[in-house]
């Protein structure tokens, strides 16, 4: 069962298995909304104050530590939190665990935010709970759904492709030269101070409209592409190599091996769950390849560019960008170009992973062999009632890298 819900791949388990250990599944990510509301409770505390006092306290050194300090671990703690629960919650204190989380974050943070006089989350204390228990029975029923396996397999999928960049780094370089010649046009330097923060997200939101019509026809035609190489059973015992279905016997082997039991149809719901994977991870790779580009014209800017050169070419003064009503001596203009070129640096991943070849070899066909272990594995689990965590018989032969799919 575990093996499915990591492979992100949650419909393919019957609804009684979905439901084991949903405790111990969904106490991960509680815990780590819990350390978010947290720190922002503790942010509020601190600046949630007059504007005199917030001016004043914004000038000491000591406050704009905090306030540092505090961004800074809501970008790092709740990560590690998460982690360091997911690793300890199936241990020995593992109930304990999840029965203090859930207390947390269904009842500690109301009361605290209440008693505190913070009223970050609500003006009362019912209202406040309530809200606080149905987040909590709706992270239940978006695990249930599969919603965090689909999304944790993929961010990690993405996040394991970024070591590809070096080995398309000669197909990457016209286009990192194209987009820098971009980002020092004047003419969208103008644009950048001219318009306001709307227009920029709706800009950003047309190109990834774009983005995503190109990923959703690439998923059809690889969907599609899987099927055709699902029909041949000669590579199905080798895709469970290296798997729990490895050593089946019986039944199980034959339909590793391509018997009666492969041609168990799709459900609607499990084609539904193969697609999904496919058109997160490819979108997740592409918000990667995003973020990182964003991160990278933000620093380039940074170095090369005094407030100076910006007004120049903004024709504008310069206004820093205010986060959570705090001034950053970061130009507005500067981020608003950061984000429109690496938007267009993602929509050029998009389509290039769909048209090149070398592209291809390293982000998509990954994600297409990913699948098709997937379905060789559904095939043992759906033909002889086979569960992954099931006891297994002696390994027969060693494993090996699984095949890659041509086509």
């Amino acid at each position: 069962m575990l093996w499915f819900l990591a492979g992100g791949l949650p419909w393919i388990l019957s609804p009684r298995d979905r439901l084991r250990s949903m405790g111990s599944r969904t106490t991960p990510f509680l815990s780590s909304m819990l350390v978010v509301a947290l720190l922002l409770w503790v942010i509020a505390l601190l600046f949630d104050v007059p504007e005199a006092e917030l001016d004043r306290r914004l000038q000491e050194t000591g406050w704009l530590l905090a306030l540092l300090g505090c961004t800074l671990a809501l970008a790092v703690l709740p990560i590690v939190t998460g982690f360091a629960v997911d690793r300890h919650v199936d241990g020995p204190a593992g109930q304990s665990l999840v029965v203090a989380t859930y207390i947390g974050a269904a009842v500690g943070l109301p009361v605290l935010d209440v008693a505190t006089g913070s009223r970050l989350y609500g003006q009362s204390l019912w209202p406040t709970l309530m809200w606080s228990v149905v987040g909590c029975a709706l992270v239940v029923a978006l695990t249930y759904a599969g919603i965090g396996s689909i999304l944790a397999w993929s961010a990690k999928f993405a996040l394991s492709r970024l070591g590809a960049v070096g080995a398309t780094g000669g197909r990457m370089l016209p286009l990192l030269m194209i987009v820098v010649v971009i980002y020092f046009t004047g003419e969208l330097w103008q644009w950048a101070a001219g318009v306001n923060r709307t227009r920029v997200w709706m800009a950003i939101g047309v190109l990834a409209v774009v983005a995503l019509g190109f990923i959703a026809a690439t998923t059809r035609d690889e969907f599609e592409r899987i099927l055709d190489l699902r029909e041949d059973s000669d590579r199905h015992r080798d895709l469970l190599v290296g798997t729990p279905f490895e050593h089946r016997t019986g039944s199980s082997a034959d339909v590793a091996g391509g018997g009666p039991g492969a041609a168990i149809p799709l459900r609607r719901s499990e084609q539904l769950n193969l697609q999904g994977k496919l058109m997160v991870a490819q979108t997740l790779q592409a918000v990667a390849i995003t973020v990182a580009t964003f991160i990278f014209f933000l620093i380039l800017g940074g170095v090369m560019l005094p407030d100076g050169i910006v007004e120049t070419w903004s024709g504008a003064p310069v206004v820093d960008t205010v986060w959570l009503g705090v001034p950053i001596p970061v130009p507005q203009a500067g981020i608003n170009v950061a984000l429109f070129v690496a938007v267009l640096a993602g929509l050029n991943f998009v389509v290039s992973a769909r048209s090149d070849p070398e592209y291809r070899e390293h982000y998509l066909d990954p994600l297409v062999i990913d699948v098709l272990i997937g379905l060789a594995a559904r095939n043992v689990y759906r033909g002889a009632g086979a569960r992954p965590d099931a006891p297994q018989s002696t390994p027969e032969t060693p494993p090996g890298p699984a095949p890659e799919p041509t086509g």
